[in-house]
């Protein structure tokens, strides 16, 4: 849910351009596709910090 709430924001303002009677559905649409990707997320994959780091500055 926190990462949701930190989407809040952008999702609302994303919103605006909707027509207003679609808006709730679209919202949970959109929260639901966030969590969908969260919980594909390979965190196997990810970088450690110091990889992270050193990749970055190589660019």
């Amino acid at each position: 849910m926190e990462i949701i709430e930190r989407f809040e924001p952008k999702i609302r303002k994303s919103l605006r351009s909707t027509d207003s009677s679609v808006r709730d559905d679209i919202r949970q649409e959109m929260s639901l596709k966030i969590i969908e990707y969260i919980l594909k997320y390979n965190f196997d994959k990810t970088l450690e910090c110091f990889d992270f780091v050193k990749r970055v500055s190589q660019k």
